[in-house]
């Protein structure tokens, strides 16, 4: 009977260790961002940067475009990433 208490206390000690792991990895998620998909529009009004500019930009490879049927979509990050890149020059 002995041993059987000593392993649900076993037990019971992983399973709570599992749950603090658990709500870390929720808090963590919820910290991060999801990525945000931009229209051409939507480049231009955020980062002020006229439609032959990322045209331009898209040519050179500076910023990627991605084909979603009929549309071209830009990862924000990437381009916040390259924009600020240019600056820095």
């Amino acid at each position: 009977m002995k041993i059987l208490y000593n392993r649900l206390g076993v037990i019971e000690d992983s399973v709570l260790e599992i749950r603090e792991l658990l709500e870390e990895l929720r808090q963590k998620r919820a910290g991060q961002q999801t990525e945000k998909w931009l229209t051409r529009d939507q480049v231009r009004a955020q980062f002020k940067i006229s439609f032959p500019t990322i045209n331009k930009l898209e040519k050179q490879g500076v910023i990627k475009g991605y084909r979603m049927g009929k549309r071209v979509l830009f990862l924000r990050s990437e381009i916040e990433q390259q924009l600020k890149g240019r600056a820095k020059r």
